[in-house]
């Protein structure tokens, strides 16, 4: 393992040279064929940790400090695997996509800082030790901050691509913290040995490394309160580095997290899964209303992402709960359910910001109340991104449904907990995945309509052209793995809880995944019950585990607490649409076609300003939630012609991010407050100076004099 990822570290550094020097025309074409190698060895060393476990290479010996070294997990190899996925897509996506940034920007300097980029993704998920990991996350920091800066001539970029740095900035810092109190108390910085020694660290510094982690990551996670910073980047950057950003970079926020508080540090007390799960719905709750309302595509997609992040927090908040209340079992039902999101996150999510840069490069602009109609002009495009938007939006059978529905059902399942108070917690979080869910199906139903059907409401969209077929390449390859991710859900399954299984302390998958075509495994009252439905029926071809989620429960008997097959749904969904089109064949034949047109007062066509628009369809959530979404002042402003005669009443809503308004904002003014006062002192007499001095002599005497 170690020869075959140091083969791959030296291919990552020819492909980022060769893409450097390569001949400007042709760069995008060398960055995609030897990017697409890249990601296939590193989706091989992935598949290899994963199955296989540990691995070990050293690397530098520091004295005093330890030996730096890779040191592989499997947890590390899921990640490692997503961001092969992610980064393999990108690759074959941006040679066509740049094409529309070669007049004004050199597209070699992205695609070198993206290989490069993948390159310290997979050292931080493989990294042993502390110094490691936190050199390669401060390079990756900055290499992320390279990609969002890469279209300079729109003037948002710098700001936006600073206020991701300084948010990543601020979020290292607390890391730092946290790791140092972590390595001081195991006097180690190798994390098999603070693993071993974390039992004695003082409840005090425990609860202290858990915040510094949880707030340090989660900031870069986008989780909240420190979420501004993501729907400002991803707008900014080009489509493909807003893909990477929100499918791979987002999840080292969530590793870091279940690497200090499952692996290292497990975390003080049963509160402190609390405190998780409430962090994630907070930000599923504001990140889900934000993108109901937004009508900017990639402002949508990145609150989504807001969104997505909160829902696995909270799969980690009840997977660290149950550990804590010693509930393996359903530990790892809420630790396969988290890591699922992540997987399912990180395709679709790749699939949507990659079909936003598509409808971009076609229409020339993403506001989705100057689009409509693009499903005439880019037929493909608007068939791949279907099969995203009903994977986001949790339709099932693609990818989101199975994640999802897991998450509420390791929610429910917290009467297990012996625990008043923590049970109406997770039932108060399970109406806030409940919300999500109905908010982001309203969402990007809103988004495919107003985007891809009815009329086109400006001349771009009416002209839009398919894009290449790398792109379309790109996009069919992430549809198709949404729609396998669905179906499948229960092989998805038992792969996650091999690799889950050093967190969740459990690898009962039976509980919950029983070999449905051997009754005979199952227990005796549910195997007589099932039998005679057909349960039998393919036990001989079909290879374990089998196709249906299910949970006994262990109160009544034979019951079942809940089951759900994704696989037998397809199966149901495609004979009743068969059975539907035979019968509309078999009614309608002979008949004449009769032709339908709507009643429009007697105009012969629907004139695009007569239909709804992005904006009026989410006005009445906008209304709802008002007092979350936009409590700022409301302005009327009139025009008038000759002083007299007015002609219009413009209304401007100016609002602020909610983080902004509630603790960005009173944070800078207490600090600009201190400036000022500091200020004032740097202003003063000479005589005040004395003054400041002998007040610092005489305290500093006092302090003496005590001690």
């Amino acid at each position: 393992m170690t020869l075959l990822f140091g083969t791959w570290l030296v291919w990552t550094l020819l492909a980022a040279a060769a893409t450097a020097a390569a001949p400007r025309p042709a760069a995008a074409r060398v960055s995609a064929l030897m990017g697409a190698a890249q990601a296939l060895g590193l989706g091989a060393v992935a598949v290899q940790t994963m199955q296989h476990g540990a691995w070990r290479w050293n690397l530098w010996h520091l004295s005093g400090w330890g030996t730096l070294e890779l040191a592989a997990s499997s947890t590390g190899g899921f990640f490692l695997l997503v961001a092969a996925i992610v980064l393999a897509a990108v690759f074959l996506f941006s040679p066509g996509y740049l094409v529309r940034y070669h007049g004004e920007y050199d597209p070699r300097p992205l695609l070198a800082v993206l290989h490069l980029l993948l390159g310290f993704i997979a050292i931080i998920l493989l990294a042993g030790d502390i110094v490691t990991f936190l050199i390669a996350w401060e390079v990756m920091s900055v290499l992320s901050y390279f990609i969002v800066l890469y279209d300079q001539h729109v003037r948002s970029t710098p700001r936006a691509a600073y206020a991701m740095l300084g948010a990543s900035e601020l979020g290292f810092l607390m890391v730092v913290a946290a790791w140092l109190m972590l390595a001081g108390a195991a006097h180690s910085i190798d994390f098999s040995t603070i693993a071993a020694a974390s039992p004695g660290i003082l409840p005090g510094i425990r609860w202290a490394i858990f915040l510094l982690s949880l707030f340090g990551f989660g900031t870069k996670a986008g989780l909240f309160p420190a979420m501004s910073w993501l729907p400002r980047a991803h707008p900014a950057a080009p489509a493909n580095a807003s893909a990477v950003l929100s499918g791979a970079i987002l999840n080292l926020g969530i590793y870091g997290i279940v690497l200090t508080n499952a692996r290292l540090l497990p975390l003080p007390s049963p509160s402190a899964g609390l405190i998780v799960l409430g962090i994630g719905a907070a930000s599923a709750f504001v990140g889900i209303l934000y993108a109901a309302t937004d009508t900017h595509i990639k402002r949508l997609l990145a609150h989504s992402s807001i969104e997505n992040m909160g829902l696995i927090t909270i799969a980690l908040g009840a997977a660290l709960t149950f550990d804590a209340w010693h509930l393996p079992v359903l530990g790892l039902l809420a630790w396969i359910a988290a890591f699922y999101q992540v997987l399912n996150h990180s395709v679709y999510k790749t699939l949507l910001f990659l079909g936003a840069g598509a409808i971009d490069q076609a229409a020339g602009d993403l506001d989705m109340d100057r689009l409509g109609g693009l499903a005439r002009r880019l037929g493909w495009t608007s068939l791949f991104l279907l099969a995203g938007t009903m994977a986001i939006a949790a339709v099932p059978p693609f990818a989101g449904f199975a994640s999802e529905w897991l998450i509420l059902q390791s929610l429910l399942r917290s009467v297990a907990i012996p625990n008043a108070a923590v049970q109406i917690a997770f039932a108060l979080v399970g109406v806030v995945v409940a919300l999500a869910a109905g908010l982001a199906a309203t969402a990007f139903i809103r988004f495919y309509g107003m985007t891809f059907l009815g009329h086109h409401r400006s001349e771009h969209a009416a002209q839009a052209v398919e894009v290449a077929p790398g792109e379309r390449v790109a996009l069919a390859f992430l549809a198709g793995l949404t729609l396998l991710l669905g179906v499948l859900p229960t092989y998805v399954a038992a792969g996650l809880a091999h690799v889950t299984a050093s967190l969740s302390k459990s690898t009962a998958l039976a509980a919950f995944v029983p070999r449905f075509f051997q009754p005979a495994r199952l227990p005796s009252p549910l195997g007589a019950a099932f039998y005679p439905l057909g349960a039998g029926i393919g036990r001989s071809v079909m290879p374990a585990p089998g196709l249906v989620f299910m949970h006994p429960s262990t109160r009544l008997g034979a019951g079942v607490v809940f089951a759900m097959s994704p696989t037998y749904l397809v199966l149901a969904l495609l004979m009743a649409l068969g059975a539907a089109w035979a019968l509309a064949r078999a009614l309608g034949r002979g008949r004449r076609a009769v032709r339908r047109r709507p009643w429009l007062s007697g105009a012969r066509s629907v004139d695009a300003g007569l239909t709804y628009t992005a904006t009026g369809l989410a006005r009445p959530i906008w209304v709802v939630f008002r007092a979350v979404l936009s409590p700022g002042q409301t302005v009327d402003r009139e025009e008038v012609v000759a002083e007299h005669f007015r002609v219009s009443i413009v209304r401007d809503d100016q609002a602020r991010y909610v983080v902004d308004r509630l603790i960005v904002d009173p944070a800078a003014g207490a600090a600009r407050g201190l400036a000022r006062l500091l200020a004032k002192m740097h202003r003063g007499s000479v005589n005040a100076y004395v003054g400041y001095a002998f007040l610092a002599l005489l305290a500093a005497m006092v302090l003496v004099r005590i001690t």
